[in-house]
């Protein structure tokens, strides 16, 4: 039987016993003093969405502990048969490990994709982590052939993009800088895919990255969002940051345009912005 920890340590919670999936201590005194995950909720509301020190930190959830059948309780039997990816003439003979398995795939009708592993690493949006650590994740996925996917955000939400006489983009530093280091180690093996969002199009990226790259990259169009169950998809601490990707065309709350909102802000009473992606 699964024990979740009594203290949560992404959001600062702590439970009297074992705590109910619902959050609630499974032992709750009138004379609490709090720092359950109800009584921080309820201080604090939608702030508990986010993990402490955003932008250092990720929030995952335990393992959850069902009483009776539950789709936990489902198992998918798996089962060897045949030799697929392997040598069939080495099979026979016994001369053969797992480790001479060929597990390559391709993917695309125009242009094909090659790659030595059937997966891929997934959208890396703009946010504090991946800002910090895009070269690392570029460089060793480009080495390992892996298809790698540039999130959304990253190319409208620039606030370094430069615009030609006719108002189109006709530079994107950032998107560019993070496409450079991954093609630096390109061996042909895997593809850089920018994903774009209502917000990329709306500011021009895909325009800007067909034209600039040609097939070199590729572009996934985001339908929907069905990675985080949060509340917004970003903190903004700076005011001036929280303007600029509202005037981009994306949903701030508060306004960061209002004047009110603007004093609050100067004055303490508003901390951050929470940045919302168009659906």
């Amino acid at each position: 039987m699964l024990n979740p920890s009594k203290y949560i340590e992404q959001m600062g919670a702590a439970n009297r016993g074992i705590p109910c999936e619902s959050g609630l201590c499974s032992y709750c005194r009138v004379d609490c003093q709090g720092r359950c995950e109800t009584w921080l909720s309820s201080l604090i509301g939608r702030k508990t969405l986010f993990p402490k020190d955003y932008g250092n930190a990720t929030l995952g959830s335990d393992n959850t502990c069902h009483v009776g059948v539950s789709y936990n309780s489902l198992r998918i039997p798996g089962a060897l048969s045949g030799a697929a990816g392997l040598d069939k003439q080495k099979c026979r003979e016994g001369d053969v490990c797992y480790a001479d398995a060929d597990l390559s795939v391709s993917f695309g009708r125009n242009v094909t994709v090659h790659s030595p592993y059937p997966f891929l690493v997934g959208a890396l949006s703009r946010n504090p982590v991946v800002d910090k650590y895009w070269p690392s994740f570029a460089v060793g996925a480009a080495l390992c052939g892996l298809p790698l996917v540039i999130g959304e955000n990253v190319g409208g939400g620039d606030s370094r993009t430069e615009y030609d006489a006719k108002g189109r983009v006709s530079r994107l530093p950032d998107l560019d800088a993070r496409i450079a280091i991954y093609m630096r180690y390109f061996d042909g093996q895997g593809k850089l895919i920018v994903q774009m969002n209502p917000n990329d199009a709306t500011n021009g990226v895909a325009e800007y990255v067909a034209e600039k790259y040609g097939d070199k990259v590729l572009i996934e169009v985001k339908w929907g969002q069905g990675a985080k169950a949060i509340n917004g998809e970003g903190l903004l601490f700076d005011i001036e940051k929280a303007k600029f990707m509202h005037s981009r065309g994306y949903c701030i709350r508060p306004n960061p345009d209002a004047p009110e909102v603007e004093k609050a802000f100067r004055d303490g009473t508003i901390q951050y912005f929470t940045r919302y992606t168009s659906m």
